[in-house]
C-alpha cells in the first residue's frame, strides 16, 4: 500500500483560516485566497521585474508565492501588530511557521521533498518581490474594506500599512508599478473597470 501524502489537505485547508481575524470584515478573506491574490501580484511583478531587466526565475517566484503561508495551516494566521509587538516573539513565530512548513514538506512523497524545500528557500531579488506583493495585497485588501464603508476597522490599518508600502515602492520598482496601474481599480464600480 502506497503511503498517503497529508500535503494538498493541509495546504487546502487554509481556506478554512481566515485572516484579518480580530477585525470586523465586510468580506472575509482567508489564507488560500490571500496566496492566490499574492501569486497573482508576484506574476506581474515578475513581468515587470524582466521588463525592467531584472533577470527572475518566475517558477521560483511563482511557487513560493502560493506556498509563502503553508506554516498558517498549522498554526494559524497571526496578526501582525501580535507578529511585531516584540523582538522575541517576532523570531519565535518565525520559527513555529519554519517548523510547520517542514511538518508540511516531510508529508510530501519523498521524491518530492528536496525541490519544495528548495522553492520555500527561495531568497534574492524574488523573496523580496514575494514580501513586496504580501504587503500589496493586505493594502488592497484595506482599501477594499474601507472603500466598502468599513473604515472604523480598516482605517488604522490602511494608514500603517500605506507607510510600509511607500517604503517598499522606493526599494522595489515593480511594487510602485503594480500601485501605479492597479491600485485605483479598487475604488471604482465594476461599470467604470469595464468601460
Amino acid at each position: 500500500m502506497k503511503k498517503m501524502s497529508g500535503f494538498l489537505a493541509l495546504i487546502f485547508r487554509m481556506a478554512n483560516i481566515n485572516r484579518w481575524n480580530t477585525m470586523r470584515c465586510i468580506h472575509n478573506e482567508n489564507v488560500l485566497e490571500h496566496s492566490a491574490s499574492v501569486t497573482i501580484l508576484a506574476l506581474l511583478a515578475g513581468k515587470f521585474a524582466i521588463a525592467n531587466g531584472k533577470e527572475i526565475n518566475m517558477e521560483k517566484l511563482l511557487a513560493k508565492s502560493v506556498l509563502h503561508d503553508i506554516g498558517e495551516s498549522i498554526i494559524g494566521d497571526i496578526i501582525t501588530p501580535v507578529k511585531n509587538s516584540s523582538e522575541n516573539f517576532f523570531k519565535e513565530i518565525k520559527s513555529l511557521e519554519a517548523a510547520a512548513e517542514e511538518k508540511i514538506i516531510s508529508t510530501l512523497p519523498q521524491l518530492l521533498q528536496s525541490d519544495f524545500r528548495e522553492i520555500m528557500a527561495t531568497s534574492g531579488y524574488e523573496d523580496r518581490l514575494i514580501k513586496g506583493c504580501d504587503v500589496y495585497a493586505a493594502y488592497i485588501k484595506c482599501i477594499q474594506e474601507v472603500e466598502s464603508g468599513n473604515k472604523r476597522e480598516f482605517s488604522d490599518a490602511l494608514n500603517t500599512i500605506s507607510s510600509t508600502l511607500a517604503e517598499l515602492k522606493s526599494e522595489l520598482p515593480e511594487i510602485r508599478q503594480l500601485d501605479e496601474h492597479f491600485t485605483e481599480g479598487f475604488k471604482v464600480s465594476v461599470d467604470v473597470l469595464m468601460k
